[in-house]
């Protein structure tokens, strides 16, 4: 990636010909610039400040070698620049279940200098065996799992989405052993109620899983967004005529007997551009119509059904950890 730092000077004010990079680095680490095979080497001693003089306009390689770790960024010079360079942020770890570590774009990333996040999709153990950017602490985000959708012949109701939790600035160490737990998605149902959502927790927090309201099958589930509920027709026998939305971002769901939401979004880390987690489930009419079935580690409620066809499970859980941002 080619990076135009911020403009430090200009011209002849650098000293000599060429341009001036300086670099802030860790302390005590190799710092090298290289260009169409010519490098400059020093060391960045206790400052972890560098300065390169007499640089040709174009771009230059920056590279950090230290404790058996490099890292490399690109550098466009036309005349004096300062930038930052730094090992990974990501904090190294070993962990039992399932992960994933993503950007803020959710894009997967294995090395980053700047904001990253893991998602934690399944049950396991984490053990950090270097902090690099957790060193400041962490951002927690919990999701528990979603109710599975209710059954009537009438018309089932959705389940409940899984609550959702925000923590911020949670100090962790090396060593310690953190269990995390993913809540399951509740099942479905063949006969009246489905099956509430399993708690997620982590880092001392927890998030409760989605609620179901049995009712005959025909009331939404309570949860982080409410279960929607089918629309009654009263001219056929109690039978629910129309599907009932669920609620999204912590609202109730829709129909005669919807759901009732957390009131609070559940946007990851409760951040208004944060990815949508946590839906309730749909209601469903009194017919045979398959409804869609949930994704995991979302904690979306699961779908109701009516007829003859049997419910959705409810999504399960997720954890997401991230280097602390601060108050949300």
């Amino acid at each position: 990636m080619s990076i135009a730092v911020p403009l430090y000077g200009f011209g002849a004010s650098g000293g000599g010909a060429g341009g001036t990079l300086t670099v802030t680095a860790p302390a005590n680490v190799t710092v090298s610039v290289s260009k169409d095979g010519k490098t400059k080497t020093k060391n960045s001693g206790t400052s972890g400040v560098v300065v390169f003089k007499g640089l040709k306009s174009g771009t230059w390689t920056v590279t950090i070698t230290g404790d058996g770790k490099t890292a490399q960024k690109n550098v466009v010079v036309t005349t004096d620049y300062s930038t930052a360079i730094s090992f990974s942020t990501i904090p190294e770890f070993t962990y039992t279940g399932n992960y994933k570590i993503v950007n803020d774009s959710d894009e997967p990333i294995t090395v980053s200098q700047d904001n990253w996040k893991i998602r934690f999709l399944t049950s396991g153990t984490l053990t950090f065996t270097n902090l690099n950017g957790a060193e400041g602490g962490i951002d927690v985000f919990l999701v528990g799992g979603g109710a599975g959708g209710n059954y009537s012949y009438r018309g089932g109701a959705g389940g409940g989405s899984g609550y959702t939790s925000t923590t911020q600035a949670v100090t962790v160490q090396v060593g310690v052993k953190y269990d995390i737990a993913i809540g399951a998605g509740g099942a479905g149902a063949k006969t009246s109620g489905g099956r509430a959502g399993g708690v997620t927790s982590a880092f001392g927090s927890i998030a409760n899983g989605g609620a179901t309201l049995s009712g005959n099958g025909v009331y939404g589930g309570d949860g982080g967004s409410g279960g929607g509920s089918g629309t009654l027709n009263q001219d056929k026998d109690g039978a629910y005529s129309k599907a009932g939305v669920g609620g999204t971002d912590g609202a109730n769901g829709q129909g005669t007997h919807p759901g009732t939401g957390q009131g609070t979004t559940t946007r990851e880390f409760g951040e208004p551009n944060g990815t949508l987690y946590a839906t309730g489930g749909e209601g469903a009419a009194a017919n045979n119509i398959i409804p869609d079935p949930v994704p995991q580690n979302t904690g979306d409620g699961g779908n109701g059904a009516g007829g003859s066809i049997e419910s959705t499970p409810g999504g399960s859980g997720i954890a997401i950890i991230r280097n602390a941002r601060g108050a949300a």
